[in-house]
């Protein structure tokens, strides 16, 4: 078995051991119902564009969490606290699932297991990622846009550099100058010895 694959099943098991019990024995609070209700509304009335409060269109939050709302209410055929959260839980393991495949060339085998880790035991990913609110939804697609963010730049960066095989490209990672506190600062030098021409 290869480390990756490993590496899978290990965020599979913390997964299911963190956000898969007692999913559905939690009473509905909060803002839950605002989310299920619309998923409700969908699925009686075939209207899937407009979400709907008490027959009232409800524009307050974005529809994408009823719509995940409602695919598990169709998917799995019940009406329950279970299906109506399995959304925010699912995304929270796809993160944690990218982490170890996506984002393990940049942070390596043993940190993107360690982030992986981190991300599923984050205690307001916990509350949040067992209760169908936005929050777990929202806080893992922007999770996921930046390690791919991350993983794309990578690539672009190799076939700038591949495009330009007979010169010399050099790459500064982490450089001090960069203040952007989360991001990286990439340096690409090229030295055309023909021309003498430097593009930074």
């Amino acid at each position: 078995m290869n480390s990756r694959l490993a590496a899978v099943l290990v965020v599979l098991l913390v997964w299911a051991v963190i956000y898969l019990p007692a999913l559905g024995s939690i009473a509905i609070k909060g803002e839950e119902g605002r989310r299920i209700l619309p998923a409700i509304g969908m699925l009686q009335t075939g209207n899937y564009i407009v979400p709907e409060v008490g027959g009232n269109p409800y524009f307050r939050k974005p529809p994408l969490v009823n719509w995940l709302v409602a695919a598990s209410f169709r998917i799995f055929g019940v009406r329950n606290e279970w299906t109506a959260r399995l959304p925010s839980a699912v995304v929270v393991l796809a993160v944690a699932v990218a982490f170890v495949t996506v984002a393990r060339a940049s942070l390596g085998p043993g940190g993107s297991i360690i982030a992986a880790l981190i991300w599923m035991t984050n205690i307001g990913m916990m509350e949040k990622g067992r209760l169908i609110e936005i929050e777990a939804l929202y806080v893992s697609l922007c999770g996921l846009a930046i390690i791919f963010d991350r993983v794309c730049r990578g690539l672009a960066y190799e076939r700038v550099a591949a495009s330009y095989s007979p010169c010399a490209f050099r790459r500064v990672s982490n450089h001090a100058g960069d203040f952007r506190g989360v991001g990286y600062s990439v340096l690409v030098q090229h030295d055309d010895t023909r021309s003498g021409s430097e593009v930074v």
